[in-house]
């Protein structure tokens, strides 16, 4: 890796959330048109499901943002329609995939082959309340820090939140393919 592009891997600006160009448009945006599902029990048959339907993301330059719409079913008694925690989650990383696919230079294509493994470390999750959104839900992930571990490893630190409710901040390590 050139010491231009180290350089630009350590020089993450604290000063806002998110950060696009001067005129403050994201630096790239990616359409896309695919689901994320996710599929569980608390209870013994009393299924809980959630299905993103992803309209974009938007490259930062300390950062990302996701778009989508959300499918919420539920077995379970009096459980309010809402995004889980756990979907954001799983979401969370596919978001740190096509961040560090676009910082490290990698086309990302979501039906290609994986390019890299993101694999969470520590986390640390606050969700004072529900967001019940059910459209345009917005999640972003500023990234405070990413160091190079390895020839074909990385660190990441980050912070992110959905709608302003869910918190989720922690360190993931991630594997070029």
């Amino acid at each position: 890796m050139s010491s231009n592009r180290q350089a630009i891997f350590n020089d993450v600006s604290q000063n806002s959330f998110v950060k696009t160009k001067q005129d403050g448009s994201p630096i790239h945006v990616y359409k896309e048109n695919t689901k994320n599902h996710i599929s569980f029990n608390v209870m013994p048959g009393m299924q809980v499901e959630e299905t993103l339907f992803i309209k974009e993301y938007r490259i930062l330059e300390d950062g990302i943002e996701a778009v989508f719409d959300r499918k919420y079913f539920t077995l379970m008694a009096k459980s309010p329609n809402h995004l889980i925690f756990v979907t954001a989650l799983v979401h969370l990383q596919k978001m740190l995939y096509v961040y560090m696919c676009h910082r490290l230079g990698l086309k990302y294509n979501p039906l290609g082959p994986e390019k890299l493994k993101i694999w969470p470390t520590s986390l640390n999750i606050e969700m004072p309340k529900l967001v019940t959104k059910k459209s345009d839900i917005v999640h972003k992930i500023k990234i405070s820090e990413v160091t190079k571990t390895g020839p074909k490893s990385y660190y990441i630190t980050a912070t992110s939140d959905v709608e302003g409710t869910i918190e989720i901040n922690g360190e993931a390590a991630v594997f070029l393919m």
